[in-house]
């Protein structure tokens, strides 16, 4: 029965092709259909640095964000790793609730891990990735329900068709199943790679046109001065990521979140996939 009555090679072929049609079906299945109804400007965002920074990387991403610009600003006291609320922190003065909730779990020595795994903490978050959904910058909810329905079918579809075919060879005395497990590997990887798609196309250009518009800030980053006068720092991280602040100036910031192994001063740039208020000075 066709195709499990042709030859390895001509099954090889079937396989690759069946499987770009069936992952370019599931790339348009999960793809927007329209754009959003009112395209979100650039300056919407840049008035909220926290909502670049969950577009841009998640929710821990904005949690990451707001501690290092609470340290900048004097509200929180770093030694080393661990985070204590200063004392001219005062939670019920601080109008963003992410602020209000991290301030107030660091009354006590904390670890940055405890942060970004605290309840009421994420609970801070969760109005940034509605808003961002609402924009249709992010993929909304039943959109990744869906995508996670279409992704089990696919991989079923594809998994299914190759275990049939190994079985047919082992039952044969054939063991030369190599390349097409390693065909299907890759086929459920870019399936897995297109269902993890957090952002849209419009929320993708968003952050293209944030770079472009804070680029020669960044050009002259040594420039920036600590302590939350201004917001340009917690502007820059938004988009570039913590670790485009410079090292001198803000040393707090490896010492509370290690770089990781590898990463160079280039890495934590805005970096988007196909498809986290106020902050700065006086922020409370």
């Amino acid at each position: 029965m066709f195709p499990f009555n042709l030859t390895g090679p001509q099954f090889l072929a079937f396989y690759a092709a069946f499987s770009a049609v069936a992952l370019v079906a599931y790339w348009y299945y999960t793809s927007p259909r329209q754009a959003p109804a009112r395209s979100t400007r650039s300056q919407e965002l840049a008035a909220d640095p926290y909502k670049i920074a969950c577009l841009r990387g998640g929710e821990e991403e904005a949690i990451r964000l707001s501690i290092v610009n609470l340290v900048d600003r004097g509200l929180l006291a770093n030694d080393g790793l661990m985070l204590k609320a200063t004392g001219v922190a005062r939670s019920d003065a601080l109008r963003i609730p992410l602020e209000r909730a991290i301030v107030t779990h660091c009354a006590s020595p904390t670890l940055p891990g405890a942060l970004l795994g605290d309840r009421a903490v994420r609970a801070a978050c969760v109005e940034y990735d509605k808003d961002l959904q609402r924009k249709g910058l992010l993929f909304k909810d039943e959109e990744r329900r869906a995508r996670l329905n279409a992704l089990r079918v696919v991989v079923l579809l594809l998994g299914g068709i190759a275990f049939a075919r190994i079985l047919q060879a082992l039952s044969h005395g054939r063991a030369n199943i190599v390349f097409l497990i390693i065909l299907t590997g890759i086929a459920c990887w870019i399936a897995y790679g297109i269902y993890s798609r957090r952002i849209t196309p419009a929320g993708n250009q968003a952050l293209t046109n944030l770079a472009t518009l804070l680029q020669r800030l960044k050009n002259q980053v040594s420039r920036l001065t600590p302590g939350g006068v201004t917001n340009e720092a917690v502007l820059l991280a938004a988009v570039f990521g913590i670790y485009a602040l410079p090292a001198p100036a803000f040393p707090f910031v490896e010492q509370i979140f290690p770089r990781p192994r590898g990463q160079s001063d280039a890495s934590g740039s805005a970096s988007f996939d196909s498809g986290g208020g106020g902050c700065g000075g006086g922020g409370g």
